[in-house]
């Protein structure tokens, strides 16, 4: 019989049927250094190296360190293939994929740096414990899923998903490991991931039939390897079986789908039609995405008599903990754990004397409202560098829902794409807001200049990542302020209205500090255009094109930043190639280059909004309609939604791949993978704005009536 230990005796390895050669070193880095980090035991090895726990003494963390085997540290070959596996890890950053810290080289050995997964692996709870129970299951499912999608929103194919490559922090969150053989989604042939042409690569026990007879695979394969491990999880085997990892291969590809009932009577029959269609020979008949599979995966977890529980610990048995590692403080010097002490009685000191300043201070104030208006900018009573309260990026608040005073109608809302604790809006009467989800605390001001009667036309937030940078759009002004503060981070000078132009909207490029408006004359003459400027190191306008076409109404960054697209009065859309290239001069500084390629014919009507869903395609929003268009082809390409009225807002969240729209008070949640609407609300009086968190975990809306509702998005089948 085959097990995963005839291909790995531990976690967070890569494993392949070729793997390379090269001898397994000895275990002589245990008790000594590497770099900077103490050797603390051997964790396991696999196709290309070894696991080893370590402690980083700098910020006193214990990490795991992935050390090249001995041998291959001279053939470029391997050593290419592990630096691919640390850049390919360091471009995901998300809650549910294991995170890698650093890579190096060290007295001639490659290592590479993550964190350490203490609860150890799906595939190490098999073994000691046995098969899990389907709701347990199913919840490991979600979270895993949730963060294939984010390798796939990277552009990447995990392709070695198996149990041993879904983990578990110690706290109790699963995570998605391992990208030794993950390569780029563009490119579409394993031949281009460094792997020979003809070569089978992956572990055959969950590998896709495409896979087996190694052609060409898209995120369909990682789709089938999760249907494979959720089998796994619930019957402690995987779904096909032999001798040789030959003989599996060709179960994969020529046998019948076993019925996991057989296996386990306890399944749920929900889980075991899900395993069909995922494990289903032809790839078009599996779910299309992560992102569907997720939905299908909470649907399941939705039958359960008590969805809320949460998954065992896989590093305990009924409550007793099993020693598998040692800590961060069993490895520290008599010196530093009595040092360590001492700051622990400090600090509880500290935090007795927190609590009770804490209860004095409850019992001694006034109760206050949810949302708090603070004074103008520039009031020197304004404590600017003051932080949210109990804000953790990351966090996402238990409750269902959500609804704040917004201080006047919602002209626009946006969330922080970086920290989904914190969303900003606009209102008619001119104010401007961002509010802390956690600390339901809540910063607002008047607009600095113009008359108070006068809009908040837009909000948004720069995508960059460590920016903290959001921006309004008022009265033709730009006003940038840093994230949680409404101290302006440029001279007014600096943000002022382009020069004889009114400006309509705004759009963040999503990878560059660039910004595009769409502007129009301020003369009784109807030209629009967009204008590009570059936001740092001073804000300067690079690029202007004009048109003779009505105003513009809207604009678009596509997700890879090359498309621009700019929304108009008379129902079409204008497409832009935005490039970013190196001067011919050989300066570091690049050229940016605007081209005009085209227009789209939408329908009669102005274009009210436009949302991005992919490097290509976009939602926009005309009448009572919702029309999807390809902005590369410049073709219109189907109508998602038509209703009884207009279309009175819009959004998308890329990767979820759901849309919202809004008429009236009604609003609808559509699924874009399937184009099928997947749930609907109704607000109490007409939405006039819409927005999504960065992972569509969430949708804030607001109103006429000043009031923002912010609403976890479970998505279910139509109610």
């Amino acid at each position: 019989m085959i097990t995963e230990d005839n291909f790995t005796a531990g976690p967070q390895l890569a494993v392949t049927v070729d793997a390379p050669v090269g001898s397994l070193p000895s275990d002589r880095w245990t008790g000594s250094t590497l770099g900077k980090y103490q050797i603390i035991r051997r964790l396991g090895h696999g196709g290309m190296g070894v696991v080893y726990e370590a402690i980083d003494p700098i910020l006193q963390r214990a990490v795991a360190i992935k050390v090249l085997r001995e041998g291959l540290a001279n053939q470029p070959d391997a050593v290419r293939k592990f630096l691919r596996e640390a850049r390919t890890a360091a471009r995901l950053n998300h809650p549910h994929v294991v995170a890698v810290y650093d890579t190096n080289e060290e007295k001639g050995m490659c290592y590479l740096v993550m964190e350490l997964m203490e609860g150890g692996s799906a595939y190490d709870r098999i073994r000691k414990w046995g098969s899990f129970g389907w709701v347990e299951a199913t919840q490991v499912m979600v979270d895993a899923c949730r963060g294939l999608i984010a390798v796939h929103f990277a552009g990447l194919i995990h392709r070695d998903i198996k149990p041993s490559n879904i983990m578990r922090t110690k706290d109790g969150i699963v995570k998605l490991a391992d990208f030794g053989l993950a390569f780029a989604l563009a490119s579409t042939n394993p031949a281009d991931s460094s792997t020979p042409n003809g070569q089978v690569v992956g572990t055959p026990l969950y590998m896709s039939p495409e896979q087996c007879r190694a052609e060409n695979i898209d995120v369909r394969s990682d789709i089938y390897a999760m249907g494979a491990t959720y089998y796994s999880l619930m019957t402690s085997q995987p779904p096909f079986d032999g001798k040789s990892p030959l003989d599996v291969m060709y179960g994969h590809c020529s046998e019948p789908v076993p019925d996991i009932c057989d296996a386990n009577p306890h399944v749920h029959t929900a889980c075991a039609d899900l395993i069909r269609r995922a494990l289903a020979k032809i790839p078009t008949d599996r779910p299309a995405s992560a992102a569907a599979l997720l939905v299908e995966f909470e649907a399941i977890l939705a039958l359960a008599s008590s969805p809320e529980v949460k998954p065992l610990n896989w590093a305990t048995e009924n409550g007793v903990a099993i020693s598998i590692a040692p800590t961060v403080a069993d490895a520290l010097t008599p010196v530093d754990k009595l040092k360590r002490t001492r700051l622990w009685f400090v600090g509880v000191c500290f935090m007795l004397m927190g609590v009770a300043f804490g209860v004095g201070r409850f019992y001694s104030k006034e109760p206050t409202p949810p949302v708090n208006n603070d004074p103008p900018i520039g009031d020197p009573t304004v404590a600017s560098d003051e932080k949210p309260n109990l804000a953790k990026q990351g966090d996402v608040p238990q409750e269902a829902t959500q609804v704040v005073d917004a201080g006047g109608p919602v002209t626009s809302i946006a969330f922080d794409p970086n920290d989904k604790t914190l969303v900003s809006w606009g209102t008619s009467n001119g104010k401007q807001h961002i509010y802390n989800l956690i600390a339901r605390e809540s910063r607002s001001n008047q607009s600095v200049t113009g008359p108070k009667s006068h809009p908040i036309l837009q909000v948004g937030y720069s995508p960059i990542a460590n920016e903290k940078l959001w921006v309004s759009l008022f009265h033709d002004e730009l006003h940038f302020f840093e994230t949680w503060k409404f101290h302006a981070t440029l001279e007014r000078s600096d943000y002022e209205a382009v020069q004889g132009k009114r400006i309509a909207a705004i759009a963040f490029h999503p990878k560059e500090k660039i910004l595009a408006m769409a502007v129009a004359d301020e003369s009784p003459k109807t030209q629009g255009g967009i204008v590009v400027r570059w936001l740092l190191p001073k804000p300067i306008d690079v690029e202007r094109q004009t048109d003779d076409q009505q105003l513009p109404t809207c604009l678009a960054f596509s997700t890879d930043g090359k498309l621009l697209l700019t929304g108009k009065q008379s129902g079409i859309l204008q497409t832009w190639n935005v490039e970013l290239r190196k001067r011919i001069d050989g300066s570091e500084e690049r050229e940016l280059l605007v081209k005009r390629i085209g227009t789209i014919p939408i329908g009669n009507g102005f274009v009210t909004a436009l949302a991005t869903i992919d490097d290509t395609t976009f939602a926009v929003a005309i009448g009572k309609q919702i029309v999807l268009c390809d902005g590369q082809k410049g073709v219109k390409s189907s109508v998602l939604h038509s209703g009884e009225k207009p279309v009175t807002a819009l959004a998308v969240c890329p990767l979820s791949r759901r849309l919202a729209c809004a008429n009236d008070r009604t609003i609808f949640v559509y699924d874009l993978l399937t184009k099928t609407q997947v749930k609907q609300l109704t607000a109490t009086d007409t939405v006039t704005a819409l927005a999504f968190d960065a992972q569509g975990e969430q949708l804030a809306f607001g109103g006429k009536d000043g009031k923002i509702t912010v609403q976890r998005v479970e998505v279910t089948p139509d109610e």
